[in-house]
């Protein structure tokens, strides 16, 4: 059964929340300015939510939300591995990006965005141990938070 954003707890949301523009990060996933080719397939972002990322293990998921003053706000389907979706925000209208009980939440602002998940490589720990040279690379890992 989905959730719907009405029924979150978005104390993550107040008046302090800075609207940025800019990269931003929030748990494993980032938000990152794009400029995007014509075809993307747009959906209104519903008023009650759009609900990005859901992990088995835990409650906490990661949500879109936006206001009736936001009525613009558009999203569609990621197309590569890793993207989890694309954002636009037309000028004027702002949407939060908000991590359930764990995150402060995001202020999006205009423009067209990726939404990613993030990737690390595993590294020796050490940098003493990294031999210069050497052939072996580990792949990368979904980050999980």
């Amino acid at each position: 059964m989905q959730e719907h954003a009405s029924k979150l707890n978005l104390a993550a949301i107040d008046s302090s929340t800075p609207i940025l523009s800019d990269a931003q990060a929030q748990g494993d996933l980032l938000v990152e300015p794009v400029a995007l080719a014509s075809g993307v397939r747009w959906c209104e972002v519903p008023i009650d939510g759009l609900q990005l990322m859901r992990r088995s293990t835990s409650p906490n998921s990661h949500w879109i939300v936006r206001d009736l003053a936001s009525p613009g706000v558009r999203w569609a389907e990621g197309s590569r591995a890793g993207e989890v979706a694309f954002l636009r925000v037309p000028e004027g209208d702002c949407v939060w990006l908000v991590h359930t009980e764990e995150h402060h939440a995001l202020g999006i602002g205009p423009g067209d965005y990726v939404i990613r998940r993030k990737r690390q490589q595993a590294f020796a720990t050490e940098v003493n141990r990294i031999v210069p040279g050497s052939s072996e690379s580990a792949a990368p890992e979904w980050v999980e938070d």
